[in-house]
């Protein structure tokens, strides 16, 4: 059933009765929902807002104005209804929108590879939790996970933290599917540039870099952590500078 619901996508009638946000109805997205933060309409407003109702054709510069270039470029493509017909849950996985066994074999696979459905007894898998500091997550975490478990959760933090910038700021999309992936290749390659075998690796040959001051009305941020594999305790400074090389502002964490 699970697998089902995670297939089902709404083909837009009229759009009275999919949300905008949440609901499951822009195909090539790998989870069929808007990405793009809320603005000018609320959680709960229908698609058929975003319809010309006389004209029976999207409205154009909403759409524009309120998605990023991708999803706006997706939901324009879009055949609307001229006979204002009711929405419809297609089966997205097949060709035809209607569900059959192979189609669901090949999805269940690729969602498998994914890592969207796992199997197995992660401490952290749906792991039901309220707290808002993240400090205290961290810390219960590394009393359940081992050192790799912890290193790899790290990685897919930080690739899920880079995905939203680059997709609010730079309209560049990236699949969540990617995100697990690109993580075990960053552990793997982090692994190797560490390891004492590594030919050619001799940390006194590092680079020199200095400090260039932004251009101005810019703010510089300059960062550098460190992290005790033997008590698995992190700490981290940041710095902003402006155009003059003043200090406006700087803190760290233990």
């Amino acid at each position: 059933m699970d697998l089902l619901k995670k297939g089902l996508v709404w083909r837009v009638g009229n759009g009275e009765s999919i949300k905008i946000w949440g609901d499951r109805w822009i195909p090539q997205l790998s989870s069929y929902k808007i990405q793009s933060p809320i603005k000018c309409f609320t959680e709960v407003d229908m698609v058929a807002m975003l319809i010309d109702g006389e004209k029976s054709e999207w409205k154009v510069e909403v759409v524009k104005k309120v998605f990023n270039e991708v999803e706006a470029e997706i939901i324009c493509g879009l055949p609307v209804s001229k006979t204002g017909r009711s929405n419809k849950q297609i089966w997205a996985p097949s060709k035809s929108g209607v569900f059959n066994v192979k189609s669901a074999y090949h999805f269940e696979m690729q969602m498998r590879r994914s890592g969207c459905l796992v199997e197995g007894s992660s401490p952290v898998q749906k792991w039901p939790s309220e707290e808002v500091d993240f400090g205290f997550v961290w810390r219960k975490m590394t009393q359940f996970l081992s050192m790799e478990e912890l290193e790899l959760t790290a990685i897919v933090l930080r690739n899920i933290w880079s995905r939203r910038n680059k997709f609010i700021f730079e309209s560049c999309f990236n699949s969540p599917a990617n995100i697990f992936e690109q993580a075990e290749m960053s552990k793997a390659e982090y692994m190797v540039a560490n390891s004492a075998e590594c030919p050619g690796r001799n940390l006194a040959e590092r680079e020199e870099v200095r400090w260039r001051k932004p251009r101005e009305g810019v703010t510089k941020l300059n960062w550098d952590a460190a992290f005790l594999k033997d008590s698995k305790r992190m700490g981290a400074g940041v710095v902003f500078r402006d155009q003059e090389w003043d200090i406006l502002l700087s803190a760290f964490i233990p």
